[in-house]
């Protein structure tokens, strides 16, 4: 019964759909640097995935209980 879960979920995330995944999260990661946040935890754990349309996943960076607001000074 694992294998076939474990092999049905594999299915799911093939390289195309990986690859939605990671720039998603990479775009959320460059929001926030944006607007100078720095997240400090980033793990899959604290990612959130939506699956209601397979073809197009949807990721989200979520917990930003260890980040924190930098404030730069250019000179």
């Amino acid at each position: 019964m694992h294998i076939i879960l474990f092999s049905s979920a594999f299915r799911i995330f093939d390289r195309r759909r990986r690859l939605l995944i990671a720039m998603d999260v990479a775009f959320g990661m460059e929001y926030l640097h944006e607007k100078n946040i720095v997240h400090f935890d980033l793990k899959s754990d604290n990612l959130l995935v939506n699956l209601r349309d397979p073809q197009h996943p949807i990721c989200k960076v979520k917990s930003l209980r260890y980040s924190h607001h930098f404030s730069l000074l250019v000179l």
